[in-house]
């Protein structure tokens, strides 16, 4: 069962196995790719700045600089909305 689906409101996704449930956590939401987090199982977040503050806070990730640093890198993508004509309308 995905436990952040049903935190985002979308109740009773159930998967036949971890494999299934993996690949879910991989396409659907922000899976930790380190390899003791891939052993642990379930070290899956919401968003992405959650799944960066975990690298950095767990593995130490890169972006911390010398004086301490907290940074987080972050990266956006905004799609276009679908308009009609050249005009916008």
């Amino acid at each position: 069962k995905c436990h952040i689906c049903d935190k985002q409101g979308r109740p009773n996704q159930f998967f036949k196995n971890y494999q299934s449930l993996a690949r879910h956590f991989d396409r659907e939401h922000f899976l930790c790719p380190h390899p003791m987090c891939l052993s642990a199982r379930f070290v899956v977040f919401e968003n992405e700045i959650a799944l960066r503050a975990h690298e950095r806070n767990t593995h130490g990730a890169a972006g911390t600089g010398a004086g301490g640093s907290s940074k987080i890198n972050l990266e956006f993508n905004v799609r276009g909305s679908h308009r009609r004509g050249s005009d916008g309308n």
